[in-house]
């Protein structure tokens, strides 16, 4: 190990409780990487957050970098870290080379020392830098224009991982009140046909929604669930086990799966809503 590249990382929340040090550990392990636990520091109250460093080696830099990549969405970061690398984009709707792909995660990007906010997390986007005014932000493929600034590898990036409630009921969702003044539905007249372009005009209700509730429709679920940021309540409900774990395998790390009949779903839906 001595001769290996490696990286300092530390990691801060409720590690034990929500299985990050282990999904951590299991990530290292499947990369065929190897791991020395630097210090671990437990929170003494259920409100505490615990603070780990571990040292990661690689069998090169290469290696290592899809290492850290790979560990990153649990909130792995480096101790000492370094400004984001930039690339330009080298043509309308190309990324560069390299180019960091999101998740739907909080996610902060260091540019010049300091740490800037991604706005409008999306998984499976590029970030985009405007260096003069300090902003970043995620930006589809077909969105990128020629000379954009985009950020490259994984340096300079810190992002926050989904952490169940300690005292999460499986329909807490419905707890909030009910106002008669509260928007309930978007009516939709027409169908967009061109899929980029249903992308476009999906993306700012997915980005603004609070909670989002996907009742026995697997393809719909999964078109919206990729737009959804993590911060979003979001459930999946129907009959089909595999329907409701399908958002959760494709990086919806947020999404709750109730297997039940929707229509049974629905009434105890609306009996809690009516208390």
């Amino acid at each position: 190990m001595p001769h290996r590249p490696y990286e300092d990382v530390r990691v801060t929340g409720h590690l034990i409780d929500s299985g990050i040090m282990s999904k951590i550990m299991d990530a290292i392990v499947a990369f065929e990487a190897e791991f020395e636990t630097l210090s671990f520091e437990v929170g003494r109250t259920n409100e505490d957050a615990s603070v780990a460093e571990i040292r990661v080696h690689g069998k090169d830099e290469h290696h290592l970098d899809e290492v850290l990549g790979a560990i990153q969405m649990y909130g792995a970061e480096p101790i000492d870290p370094e400004d984001a690398h930039l690339a330009l984009a080298p043509a309308d709707g190309v990324f560069p080379e390299g180019f960091y792909a999101t998740t739907n995660l909080d996610t902060a990007v260091r540019v010049s020392g300091r740490w800037i906010q991604v706005a409008d997390p999306e998984m499976d986007l590029g970030i985009i830098i405007d260096v003069e005014t300090g902003v970043a932000a995620t930006v589809p493929m077909g969105d990128v224009k020629a000379g954009d600034e985009i950020v490259v590898g994984h340096s300079g990036l810190r992002v926050r991982p989904v952490e169940r409630p300690r005292d999460a009921q499986a329909f807490e969702f419905m707890n909030s009140a009910v106002s008669s003044e509260k928007p309930k539905a978007q009516v939709i007249n027409d169908v967009i046909t061109d899929t980029v372009e249903a992308q476009r005009a999906m993306r700012p209700y997915c980005q603004e929604a609070g909670a989002c509730i996907m009742l026995s429709t697997m393809l719909h679920a999964i078109a919206t669930g990729n737009m959804l940021p993590a911060s979003c309540t979001t459930v999946c409900v129907d009959i089909n086990p595999a329907v409701v774990t399908k958002l959760s395998d494709r990086g919806s790390f947020q999404t709750i799966g109730i297997v039940t009949d929707v229509g049974l779903f629905l009434e105890q839906l609306a009996n809690e809503l009516d208390r």
